[in-house]
């Protein structure tokens, strides 16, 4: 890894944040031919850095939030944007069937992973079927049945007893 034109050795890790060193701790950046991206960095931050750090590149794919505070992790999913964000646990995300792989920015086709990726791409329809009589049965036509002149008898009777009169149907 290079922080500024100084290259720094694996294990001694170092990129300037906030105007001073962090050290990183084990893990290598990568860059070969036919790799699909470069290397997983960690470093120990203050919440403030990191959310400035992170806010001032793209929008991850996955966002991974390792705190002993549940505020400092309630912030970080606050204050940031990515397809994924997993607390105190690597890579879960990715097998857990339930989850959608979200998608934030140019990416969005992970997000057809789970139960969401199901939804988002079937077309519910609802189907009712009544199979025996239903009080509904008598608000529906036609309307000449003798249960719903009945019906329509009481309500006039009703309103005749409240000085209601309306006019008849």
């Amino acid at each position: 890894m290079q922080a500024g034109d100084q290259r720094l050795g694996v294990g001694e890790q170092a990129r300037a944040a906030a105007g001073r060193q962090v050290r990183q701790r084990g893990f290598e950046q990568r860059s070969g031919a036919g790799e699909a991206g470069g290397g997983l960095g960690a470093a120990e931050v203050q919440p403030g850095e990191a959310l400035d750090w992170i806010r001032a590149r793209p929008k991850p794919l996955a966002l991974y939030v390792f705190s002993r505070s549940g505020a400092a992790a309630r912030d970080v999913i606050a204050q940031t944007s990515a397809g994924n964000t997993v607390v105190n646990h690597g890579f879960l995300n990715m097998i857990h069937p339930g989850l959608p792989f979200g998608g934030v920015g140019g990416s969005g086709r992970g997000q057809y992973h789970g139960e969401a990726g199901f939804r988002t791409l079937s077309h519910e329809r609802a189907v009712l079927t009544q199979r025996s009589w239903s009080p509904a049965d008598l608000f529906r036509p036609p309307y000449a049945r003798p249960g719903v002149q009945a019906l329509w008898a009481a309500r006039r009777l009703g309103d005749r007893l409240r000085g209601q009169d309306r006019p008849r149907r």
